[in-house]
């Protein structure tokens, strides 16, 4: 099951160039959902996300003098605590040129640019000859993707056979009524979403062996009240950080999404690039 229209990359890059402050505002660095243990998990959003963050990095396993491609960088944290944790080397990509300034700016404040640094560039059409990576990973940024398979396939043409690939994306379990649709793909700029089923099916078509495929919605679902908190601070500073108009928006957008909370999921998937 794969439901929306088509979006094209500069469209998504709008987004985040106009809204990346709001965004680290309501989410942190690290601009992912979190994963909880359970329901009685009061762990503070960011340690959540720190969970989260190990997760990919459990699976993608990268080792010294090793260069994973980070498919959608973000505020660049998750790829610096990889470079840190396993002495590899990233190079991250957006479509947002305010998340790649904001990375690289990171990279540099951290003392990281030598082995970690992000550029501009679509997962649709990479600049970079093929087995460049030793592993990929895509954090929360394959559901802007267009055309996911021809992404996917980007991702297994720059990686090396035997590369470990990591994904964590958000997945439809229940079928969405249009309108439902429509709302998802305006406020978050979404590509095609699909089941976990058809992501195992898109990635084993691209070349990769999936070796687990892990439904983990229930353990991410406390982001959104962990979101919900921090309206109060988001809304004051209404006028110096950002326009009313950006926080209703932004409010709008995850206020649907937590109503459609169950027919949603999260999918973790660790696969390698086959030969």
């Amino acid at each position: 099951m794969s439901e929306g229209p088509s979006t094209q990359g500069s469209e998504v890059g709008v987004l985040y160039d106009e809204m990346h402050a709001l965004y680290v505002a309501a989410l942190g660095d690290n601009l992912h959902a979190g994963y909880f243990e359970g329901a009685l998990d009061t762990s503070a959003l960011e340690a959540a996300q720190e969970r989260l963050t190990q997760l990919m990095i459990e699976h993608v396993r990268l080792e010294p003098q090793q260069l994973l491609l980070d498919v959608g960088c973000g505020s660049g944290r998750p790829a610096l605590r990889l470079a840190r944790d396993s002495g590899g080397g990233v190079l991250g990509i957006s479509v947002s040129a305010a998340q790649v300034h904001s990375a690289n700016a990171r990279a540099a404040a951290e003392g990281l640019a030598q082995c970690v640094r992000f550029q501009l560039a679509d997962v649709q059409s990479l600049p970079f000859p093929d087995a460049s990576f030793d592993a990929a990973w895509a954090l929360e940024s394959m559901l802007h993707v267009a055309d996911r398979p021809r992404g996917l396939a980007e991702i297994r043409r720059v990686t090396r056979p035997g590369g470990k690939l990591a994904i964590a994306d958000v997945t439809v379990d229940a079928p969405l009524e249009p309108e439902e649709l429509a709302e998802l793909v305006r406020a978050f700029r979404l590509g095609r979403l699909c089941s976990r089923e058809q992501y195992v099916t898109e990635l084993v078509a691209a070349g990769f062996d999936v070796l687990s495929a892990r439904d983990i919605g229930e353990n991410t679902l406390p982001t959104l009240r962990a979101i919900a908190r921090r309206v109060p601070a988001l809304q004051a500073e209404v006028g110096s950080r950002w326009q009313s108009a950006q926080l209703e928006a932004f409010l709008r957008s995850f206020t649907h999404l937590g109503k459609l909370r169950r027919k949603l999921g999260y999918v973790l998937i660790a696969a390698v690039r086959r030969d």
